[in-house]
This record gives C-alpha cells, structure tokens and sequence, in this order.
C-alpha cells in the first residue's frame, strides 16, 4: 500500500477520535498532545528524531521545527483548539491571501510563524490548531512581500478529509522535502505556467520519422545483424573462447571494487590476468584441502563472465587439472520462467548433464548404478533382505534396480548427491558445478538459486561450485539475501574497453580468411539470408573503419554504455546500420575497390538519429537529451548540464573511489540556493539515473530520496563532454528540445528554412545557448 494510503487511515482514526473528543481538547498543550503531535507524526510522516519542540531564538520559542535529512524545512506554529484562525464561514478548502481579511484572525499566529523562519532560513511555515491549518511561504527570494502570498487554508478537518491528497502534498515529510508546496502556491499567485506558456521545438515531432532505407540497405542491415551477433558470441563458440579480451583493472574497476569490499565482503580477488590464475588456485586449493568452494564470479553485465567461466575450463585450466574436474555447467536462460519447479529443473538437468560426462553419453548401467548406490546395496543383503539375497540373487537384484528406479525418480536430488559422491569417491574428480545467468531473473529466483547451488556445496563437501553473478546482484545478496547466511569466494572481473573487444574479434575473422578457408562455406546464417566467407571481408572493413580507426568513437561507445559489452555492440550495430551512414554504399565501394572512408560527423549523426533523420529521445536508449525542460514548472536548460557538473567537481576532488558519491540532499540544497525547486532538482537526477548518467551508491536503489548517495558515470561524463564540445550534439538538441521562447523558435526557423552550411549550423548553435541562459536567467 503507498504512504498516502496509510496516512489516510490513520488521519480517519484521528478524525473519529476528533468528532467524539474535540469538547475535552482545550487547551494548547491539549491541542499539541491529542491532535498536532499525531497528525505529523502518523499522517504526514515527519519522524520523531526530525521534530524539536521549543527550540529558541530571538523571537521567542519555536512550537514545531521540523527537519529532513539533518535540514530544517518545516515550522509550525500552535494554538489552541478554540481559537478562530479563519474569518470566514466557508468550510471548504481555498486559497487567501496571507494579510487579507479572511486570515484577519489568524495574522499574529502567521507574523509569529515569519518571525520564527526568518531567524531559522525556512522558507515554509504552517500555522494550526489542530483542526484548522494554514500553510504559507513565510520567507520569499523573488521579491515578494510574505503577506502579499497565498496561503493554503483548511478550515476543519472535513476540509481536509475532503482533499487529503493536497494536504498530504502541503504539509507532509515527503510533499515539504520536495517543495510541493510551491506547486499550489505557484498556480494560486499566477506565476505558475498555463496552457499561454507552452513547450515549442524549431523541429515539430511529426517532422522527425523514420528514414526510407532501399532495398540494398536492408539486405545489408540484415547481414550486420547478424555480423554484430556473431561479434557478440552468441552464435560462434570458437570466436567467443579465442576472443576474450584481458581487462587491466580501470577507473570504474576500482569504483565497483571498492564499494564491494568496503561494504559487503571482507576480501575480493581481482581477476587480472585471462589466465584465471585466482580461480585456478582455488580448485587446486580444493584438491590439495580436500574441501570445497563457492567462489563467485563478480562483474557488471558485459564484463565477459560467460565467456570467461567458458574458456577458463575449455582453454586455461592445466590439462591435467581439467581432466579431474567434472565440469557441469547450467545456464538458467534456458529455464522458463518462474521460481515454481526450479529446484527439480536444476536437478534434473544435473543429473542429464552428470550422467553424459562420467558415462561417455549413455545412461548408466546396472552395474555402475550398483556401484553409486554400493552403500545400500551392502546393507540390503546383510540386512533387511538378507535371506532374499542369500536364496534368489535375481530376484534380490531386480528389488533393488526397482529402488534405484524409484530414488531417480521420486527422489531425483538424493540420486543427484549420490551420482556425484560416487563420483568423487571412486574417480577421484571434483565436481566443478557452474550457474549462469542466474541474474538475468529478479531478485527471488536469485536466492532460490544460490541457496540450491550452497545446498550442493554442503552436501558434497569436495566439490567447487562457481555462480557468475553481477555487482547490483551481490550487493542485494550480501545485504538483504543469502549471502548474509553463507560464506562464499569472490572474485572480481574488470570489463574491457569495448575497442578492444571489436578489435580483437575482427581481427580474428580476418585470420581465419587468411587461413584459406572454404570461401563458400556458410559462416554465419540468420532466418535463410546467409553470409559466406566471400562477404566478410566487406563488413569487417566497415566495421574497421567506423570503430577501429575513428578512436574517439570507440571511446563513445564505451562510454555510453558504461562499459557494458553486449550493449555495447548493440549500440555499434545502431550506428553501422544507421540509414544516414549509407553502409550499402560503404560496402558497394569496398567491392569496388575503392578507399572506404566516413566522417566523422556521420558517425555522431548516426550514433544520434538511429533510424530517424533527427534525434528523437523516445527511440534513443544510450543518449539523453541535457537541456530538456520540465513542462510543469520553470527551470533552465542548463539545470541537467549542471547537476553533472557538480558531480564532475565533487569526484575530481575526492581522495579516493567512493569519494565522488554525494547525496541527493546536498545536490538539492546546492541548486535550492540557485532557485531550482527541489522536485525539478529531482525530475533531473532521476532522469540521468534511469538512463545511466549518473549512478546510486547501492545499484539496487529504485527510488531517490534525500539520502541516496549518487555519482557520475562514464557514460554521465561523455554526455557532459557531448553538451560542451560536440557541434552535432548540440544542434540536434537546439532542433528537437522545447523552449517557451517563441521568438527564439521563429528566428531558429527562419535560419533552418535554408540551405544548412557551416556558418548556418553556428547560428543555430549560438541561438540556442543563448536561449538556454535567457531561461536561466528568466527563471
């Protein structure tokens, strides 16, 4: 249930308890205690450790200062019950002016509650007898005289019955932090925006489309999908193992690190070389002790886990190490769905999986079936059927082929634990037990897995089981999930670039043309179009030449995706198969011999447009634009800019990683002092953190409040750079973003109705960062 909802419950109690009492509450202090203490506290939500009574100050003593996140927000002044704040007989809610004849009455209480906020730098104020309430703005940075405001006035609590949402917005923790207050106050003094005042682009939304791609260029689209589909792996395993690309420990590297082994685990091992030499030591460490392990694999998504874990046990472990490992490797992106029959999923595909590698792809024999359950065998014929065995061996030994039968199938993870005892008992080899993609499931079916995977572990004791998992995932595990029960290895392995990774892959599939291979064999198919060895030279050229040889680009990319690998290539497919970078003619002129060259203001259109002949946010997962504005409310263009600027700031001076984390209070108060209203400050940092500019502190966070702790990312500081330097960026943004100029507009209009030159695309440029600080400044 939301907060709102159980603040209203508990404002019905109060409300009832009112209506029956109200005669016996006389007093102030009667007032305070029976009605005020419980409104804030249970309705509204302000916390007890945030509320000082009486604190003093030159005006006299202060009722209620109330506060968030160690920041005074909230003073409210008390009367008693009986006294008349309101000089009007209407009961509804409604608006006054702070010094007009409907709060005659109330106006020493009101120029008590200014006094009070003045000497303390509160902006908001609320003046009640417990039935009645009156929020005002009590101190005013745009020139306005305090009791030339509006006030909002509830008269009685059937007036706030009647618009509890509004007065929780008025006057609780969470409206108050975020200044919802200035919203009503806004719309009541004519200074908020109106339907006069709309958000209006030099480019209309129905101008941007999607762009017509000829025949040729979606035949070539098709076949680097399926050229970028291969670089990720997915569809060639030889490509995958041979090209892993050995991440040295980076900037982001050390962030993530730190944070792990400052809050969650004790001690992490960075894998450094792609030898895996730490994973190696811990399954000698295995044979040697003869304990196991559960060593976790921790990196973020397109750090290259899968691949890593893959080629570790195929490539890189000692031959004579691997051949004592029973390798049995579960990837959960086969399961359907669902934490409901996991267990006996994962069980059962053990159990295929365990039966192909120790019996060479056959089912196992009676007589190696005797030999897993020999323990039972022997205490059947000295025990319970003795006599049976000791007089009808057949008969003795087709009763206990129907016990095996019925163990592997009404108990499938008993057979599973003896299956791999007999294992290590007999062959003398360690069960290396791997669960993959176990993170790409919600947070539930992560435990259930882990506690499967722990359970294994303990019940045989020689095995190693390894679970490649990400950061967010082990935070969560660590702080609210099975890693606070169990103990586990962990290893961490930093990403590569993603230059790097294209690199080394298209330099692969170079190698294996010169090799001389069959030029007409089908390297790589996708839904009956088909790429043969004749094709490829083509697109590796492409790709070559718009990722490999342009190197800021590459940087871009990676950056933009924070180093994440898959989405990484996805977005270099994005951007070769982009229409306006014509790769049918790039490939056209590779066949022909010619020199294969793109601009590199191309590339950035393409990188911004995709599919579409401008930027259009909607269709864009990887770019933000920075200087779009909030249609609710008056704020700058410049106010995203800023916030990264500030974080920017804050990590160049930190001493260390976690240094550059500050919360969401200290960024709202920084830019409250600039008059940005807290829930643009919000709407802002949200939007940067669900398109990755910036980052929480714990990578689980879902909501921003005022203690969340937040940092800039890679891909935050390529957009900064993008919003200062980058020509294409910032036209495309002047065309698509909507400002409520319309001066500007016309005159932006008017220069794009020509032919667009170098010195055409300047004024653009220069109009709309002069709109920007008009906005600034305006507002």
């Amino acid at each position: 249930m939301e907060q709102i909802d159980v603040a209203k419950q508990k404002f019905d109690e109060i409300h009832a308890f009112a209506q029956t009492y109200v005669d016996q509450i006389v007093s102030e202090a009667d007032a305070r205690f029976q009605l005020i203490d419980r409104l804030l506290v249970d309705v509204l939500g302000w916390s007890r450790n945030g509320i000082r009574t009486e604190p003093s100050t030159e005006s006299g003593y202060i009722d209620y200062l109330l506060s968030s996140g160690g920041r005074s927000l909230f003073v409210v002044e008390a009367k008693r019950t009986g006294k008349t704040l309101v000089s009007t007989k209407l009961t509804d809610r409604r608006f006054y002016k702070v010094g007009g004849a409907a709060l005659r009455d109330a106006q020493e209480g009101l120029a008590q509650a200014a006094r009070y906020c003045s000497s303390k730098s509160v902006p908001y104020a609320a003046l009640t007898n417990g039935l009645t309430w009156i929020g005002f703005r009590a101190v005013r940075v745009d020139g306005i005289e305090y009791l030339d405001g509006v006030a909002a006035v509830f008269p009685d609590l059937e007036a706030i019955d009647s618009r509890f949402a509004e007065f929780y917005d008025l006057f609780s923790q969470e409206g108050v932090r975020l200044r919802l207050y200035s919203v009503y106050l806004d719309r009541e003094e004519g200074s908020a925006l109106s339907s006069v005042d709309p958000l209006v682009s030099v480019v209309p939304p129905s101008d941007i489309y999607l762009m017509k791609k000829s025949d040729l260029a979606r035949d070539m689209e098709q076949l680097f999908n399926e050229f970028f589909k291969t670089l990720t792996g997915d569809s060639d395993q030889e490509l995958l193992t041979h090209c892993f690309v050995e991440s040295p420990e980076s900037h982001e590297a050390d962030r993530s690190l730190e944070k792990i082994t400052r809050e969650l685990v004790n001690y992490v091992q960075t894998i450094r070389g792609e030898a895996g030499y730490e994973l190696r030591r811990e399954i000698e460490t295995s044979f040697e002790t003869k304990r196991g392990q559960v060593v976790l694999i921790v990196g973020n998504k397109g750090a290259g886990k899968t691949t890593f874990v893959e080629r570790f046990f195929k490539f890189k472990l000692d031959r004579g190490l691997r051949e004592k490992c029973l390798v049995l490797k579960i990837d959960l992106a086969e399961f359907p769905g669902g934490v409901d029959g996991l267990q006996e999923w994962l069980t059962d595909r053990l159990i295929d999986t365990a039966e192909h590698m120790l019996y060479q792809g056959r089912s196992p024999s009676y007589d190696e079936l005797q030999g897993i359950f020999f323990d039972h065998y022997q205490r059947w014929s000295q025990g319970e059927y003795k006599h049976l065995y000791e007089t009808d061996i057949d008969a003795f030994k087709i009763k206990f082929g129907e016990f095996i039968a019925d163990r592997r199938q009404a108990k499938p993870h008993t057979y599973l634990i003896s299956v791999l005892k007999r294992a290590v008992r007999q062959r003398s080899v360690v069960p290396c037990i791997i669960f993959d993609n176990a993170d790409n499931f919600p947070a539930h079916f992560q435990d259930a897995v882990f506690q499967y995977a722990y359970s294994l572990f303990r019940a045989v004791s020689l095995s190693v089981v390894v679970v490649p998992i990400t950061d967010r995932t082990i935070w969560r595990l660590s702080k609210a999930g099975a890693l606070q029960s169990y103990s586990a290895k962990t290893l961490y392995l930093p990403v590569p670039s993603t230059k790097s990774v294209l690199e080394k892959r298209i330099l692969f599939i170079k190698r294996k043309l010169d090799e001389g291979v069959d030029k007409s064999r089908q390297y790589f198919t996708s839904r009956g179009l088909r790429i043969t060895m004749d094709n490829m030279p083509a697109f590796a050229a492409c790709v070559e030449e718009a990722f490999i040889r342009t190197e800021y680009i590459a940087r871009r990319i990676g950056a933009l995706t924070n180093y994440d690998l898959r989405r990484g290539l996805e977005l270099s497919q994005k951007i070769i198969t982009a229409p306006i970078l014509k790769v049918d003619e790039l490939v056209s002129a590779y066949f022909a011999k010619q020199d294969i060259r793109i601009q590199e203001r191309r590339i950035v259109q393409a990188l911004l447009y995709g599919d579409y002949n401008k930027f259009k946010q909607e269709a864009h997962e990887y770019v933000l634009n920075l200087f779009a504005l909030e249609a609710s409310c008056f704020n700058s263009p410049l106010l995203r800019p800023s916030i990264l600027r500030l974080l920017i700031d804050k990590e160049n001076a930190a001493s260390d990683d976690l240094g550059a984390y500050i919360s969401f209070e200290e960024i709202d108060h920084y830019f409250e002092n600039m008059g940005a209203a807290t829930r643009t400050v919000h709407a802002g940092v949200e939007e940067m953190v669900k398109y990755r500019l910036i980052e929480p502190y714990e990578p689980t966070i879902e909501t921003i409040t005022p203690t969340t702790r937040l940092a800039v990312t890679p891909s935050g500081h390529i957009h900064f750079e993008m919003c200062i330097n980058y020509a294409v960026y910032i036209e495309q943004m002047a065309l698509t973003t909507p400002i409520r100029s319309e001066a500007k507009i016309r005159s932006i209009r008017e220069v794009t109705r020509h032919k667009m030159g170098i010195a055409e695309w300047i004024i653009v440029k220069r109009s709309s960062l002069s709109t920007a600080s008009w906005r600034t400044r305006s507002s």
